[in-house]
């Protein structure tokens, strides 16, 4: 599963994957069928991954999934290949926020300080958060004071769903990836 997930990941547009595996007679607990691979992987085109699973799966053991795509054996036989898009959860946040507009104390928030904030937290879940991986809020808060004039953050609320009121991590499945849009980011400064 090693070699699968190296030469998937190395699939031009492929930002994440994540490899399940079942060697057992038996459908696993994973839902991955007996003598299985399931190939969990996000971008890249569906040919190119299809390839790269094909050429470094061993022989004999089917590749199970949602989607597929068409690889080319030695022979130069079309093979079929099933793999796994990850289920896009998109998060949403509240940032309430204490700031400086004051020049003699320090550093003052700017005028476009929440935009800021949202763009800032969005580019960090685009290079953060991976397939299976939960949205850990105490990640954000470096995040949020890397904006010129935040003093403090007083209160983080996530959730999977609109007006977030959560104050703990959300737990993302093995087959999605959460993924942060600025639009679903509520900032309050004040």
């Amino acid at each position: 599963t090693d070699s699968v997930s190296a030469d998937v990941a190395a699939v031009d547009g492929v930002p994440g994957v994540r490899v399940f595996e079942n060697i057992t007679d038996v459908t696993d607990g994973d839902d991955v069928p007996p003598h299985n691979i399931e190939v969990v992987v996000s971008g890249g085109a569906v040919n190119e991954i299809a390839q790269a699973i094909w050429d470094s799966k061993a022989g004999g053991i089917g590749a199970h999934g949602d989607d597929s795509g068409t690889a080319v054996d030695a022979n130069g036989n079309n093979q079929t290949v099933d793999f796994t898009r990850p289920t896009e959860i998109p998060l949403y946040l509240h940032i309430t926020v204490t700031v400086n507009s004051t020049v003699s104390l320090g550093p003052v928030y700017p005028t476009d300080g929440d935009t800021q904030i949202k763009d800032a937290i969005s580019a960090w879940g685009q290079d953060n958060l991976t397939i299976g991986s939960d949205l850990v809020l105490s990640q954000l808060y470096s995040v949020i004071f890397g904006i010129s004039g935040v003093t403090d953050v007083t209160l983080i609320e996530a959730d999977t769903s609109p007006a977030p009121t959560g104050t703990t991590n959300v737990v993302i499945g093995a087959r999605e990836l959460g993924t942060i849009d600025t639009t679903n980011i509520e900032v309050t400064s004040a």
